[in-house]
């Protein structure tokens, strides 16, 4: 039951994926080379974050296959960049032709099957990480020379032609490559997660898919050449979805499988210690009453009882737990794995004060709980606390404790297990976090700089140029005077088709990236777009309360705030009903908060999850490190507010 709880919903993945595919092939119908690129930069962005989860985890680890492959997706990403640069259509190599990418493409394909083939192999060893990290430097480098200075890359593709023999042969030895991984894949299943190695398994199928593809198409632009891009978009999806999203959600599962296993051996021992201490309780306590009854049969009942405690003793000393009793602040019994934790002999542990192996910063947490234990008051039964060994080293452990009675007098009976590698873990997934998101950060301010480039492009080039036109047409038009107007389209016809492509050039330049905000400011902008919408919507009337001053919005949060703006009005002109808007701007309490107000019919949060544009103005906001609240209800309108700090 908790495996089938852990499996992905494949039918909404099988949904989303669609409807994903549904948009590339949209925007393949647009303009191919779009589509070539998104499919492109969606797997490099995948392989460069396999790398970074691999790479960071690398001294903690215990299995070097996610490694390995993370080392590979790294090379194998840069290939496919140069690949995506070199594509027909790019301008970014000229004179190369068709065929540079193709081979660019088999030596990334080449890199990739051979390292999911050896990757299995290594699995088991010891390996020197950053010697394989320069191995792959050095395969990728001469590779990429062969093609682009030596070259000695055999040929493709041809012009006119298609696909080489060498290029048809390769892409079927390629896929075999995988297949076989596939079977060492299988052959190590005890070392994967169920779930990871499912992924893995039908990543590798659909790879082998999209080479099969490849060998098909002749034109670049083709149906088979889309087919194989698209099997390759699944192929990286579920290898995000084995790889990084697992070892993010749930790390056991990925990074720490051996660890896991070996904490669930541990608890099962400890609830077996626990079981088998109850059943010779029991057993005692019946030899005990037997012993008053027959008297005759005392000597037989002592020979049990020792047979018992023998064996008590020898599940106690085979514990992988370290247990212990406390009493008086002071060691009186321990077991050997209890010794070895902290560092000392076992006879150096019994008497010793029980406050020395303790961190002295936790010290006051520990006594505490440890008294109110013994005066039978509510505490934690179990925590996790820092410890000191014998030689003066920090190590975290998980303490369960209970209270006893041992010789007639208060007693703590505990359990100890050292879980300083677990914390070492933790700390550096958390660091394999903060990198992603410093990546999603840099992708948005790149989107950014590339819509105000392309603004910038529009005005400069396409908008100036239908000034002029228009401005020439205009003289035109005044030098011909009252004479006859030859028949056909008239220039005021062509005027007004040249006014009509400079407000739309300026339209397309404006949702792109206002000038005004670079030129004048947050509030020059809100107030420009506040009067922009009202001509277009004049049944919606806007109350602005703008309490901030320009100097005091930082530069890195003003195209957020219009951006989030620009979403919001929208929804509230498409779905809300409203005629009324309140929108707040202002500096509170070293912070700056944007409010966006409406008396519209309202929805339902719990139930819009998806739509409306919820989702991207809260990850707008969460990476520029504000925090999103949302209010609304069936016919209570909706309430926005943004917080930012100031600084």
């Amino acid at each position: 039951m908790r495996e089938s709880a852990e499996r992905p919903a494949i039918i909404p993945i099988l949904v989303y994926g669609a409807l994903f595919l549904l948009g590339l092939y949209g925007a393949g119908l647009y303009s191919y080379l779009l589509f070539h690129s998104i499919v492109e930069v969606f797997s490099i962005v995948i392989a460069c974050s396999i790398f970074v989860l691999a790479w960071n985890s690398r001294r903690i680890i215990d299995n070097s296959y996610l490694v390995i492959i993370g080392i590979a997706y790294l090379f194998v990403g840069g290939i496919d960049f140069l690949h995506t640069l070199a594509y027909k259509g790019m301008g970014v190599f000229t004179g190369y032709g068709t065929n540079l990418p193709t081979q660019l493409w088999i030596a990334g394909r080449c890199l990739q099957g051979i390292s999911f083939l050896i990757a299995p192999l290594l699995m088991k060893r010891t390996v020197n990480y950053p010697a394989v990290l320069g191995v792959y430097f050095f395969v990728s480098a001469f590779l990429v020379l062969s093609i682009f200075t030596w070259g000695i890359f055999p040929d493709c593709y041809l012009e006119g032609v298609g696909l080489t023999p060498f290029k048809i042969l390769s892409e079927y030895v390629i896929s075999s490559f995988f297949v076989v991984a596939i079977v060492f894949l299988l052959r190590g299943r005890r070392d994967f997660d169920p779930q990871v190695l499912r992924l893995l398994c039908l990543s590798i199928v659909l790879t082998v898919f999209s080479e099969l593809a490849f060998t098909l198409y002749v034109d670049v632009y083709g149906f088979f050449n889309y087919l194989g891009h698209s099997f390759k978009v699944a192929a990286f999806y579920f290898s995000y979805k084995a790889l990084i999203e697992t070892g993010l959600v749930t790390p056991y599962n990925l990074l720490f499988r051996n660890l896991k296993q070996s904490e669930e051996a541990l608890r099962r021992a400890h609830d077996e210690l626990e079981l088998r201490v109850k059943e010779r309780t029991a057993e005692l306590t019946r030899a005990y009453e037997a012993l008053k009854a027959e008297g005759f049969v005392r000597e037989r009942t002592e020979e049990a009882l020792r047979h018992s405690e023998k064996q008590y003793s020898q599940v106690v000393e085979s514990s992988l737990t370290g247990i212990y009793i406390d009493q008086d602040m002071k060691f009186v019994f321990c077991n050997q794995r209890f010794a070895d934790i902290f560092g000392y002999f076992r006879e150096e542990m019994i008497g010793l004060e029980s406050w020395k192996i303790v961190h002295p910063e936790d010290r006051a947490m520990t006594d505490e709980w440890r008294g109110k234990r013994l005066r039978g008051e509510p505490a934690p039964a179990e925590y996790e606390a820092r410890g000191l060994t014998k030689d003066g080293r920090t190590l975290w452990v998980m303490r369960r404790n209970t209270r006893i009675e041992f010789r007639g007098r208060p007693a703590v009976l505990g359990n100890i297990v050292d879980t300083t590698r677990r914390k070492q873990m933790e700390g550096a997934l958390m660091e394999s976090e903060k990198e992603l998101r410093l990546l999603s950060t840099q992708l948005l301010a790149t989107q950014e700089n590339e819509r105000k480039w392309v603004a910038q492009e529009l005005h400069d080039s396409i908008g100036q140029s239908l000034v002029a036109v228009k401005f020439a047409l205009e003289r035109k038009i005044t030098q011909s005077g009252a004479g006859h107007t030859p028949p056909g389209i008239s220039l005021e016809d062509i005027l007004s088709m040249v006014q009509n492509g400079v407000e739309e050039t300026r339209r397309i330049m404006t949702n792109l990236r206002p000038s005004i905000l670079d030129d004048l400011g947050i509030l020059a902008t809100v107030n420009w777009f506040c009067r922009d919408f009202q001509k277009v919507y004049s049944h919606i009337q806007i109350q602005r309360q703008i309490e901030v001053q320009e100097q005091e919005v930082p530069d890195s949060l003003k195209i957020v705030i219009f951006r989030i703006l620009q979403e919001a009005m929208n929804n509230i002109a498409k779905h809300s009903r409203a005629d009324t808007v309140v929108l707040g701007l202002a500096r509170e309490n070293d912070r700056i908060t944007l409010r966006i107000q409406d008396n519209g019919i309202g929805f339902d949060p719990e139930n819009c999850r998806k739509g409306l544009g919820l989702s991207s103005m809260k990850e707008r906001t969460q990476l520029s490190g504000g925090i999103f609240i949302l209010e609304s209800g069936p016919g209570k309108g909706s309430h926005m507010e943004v917080r930012w700090p100031a600084a």
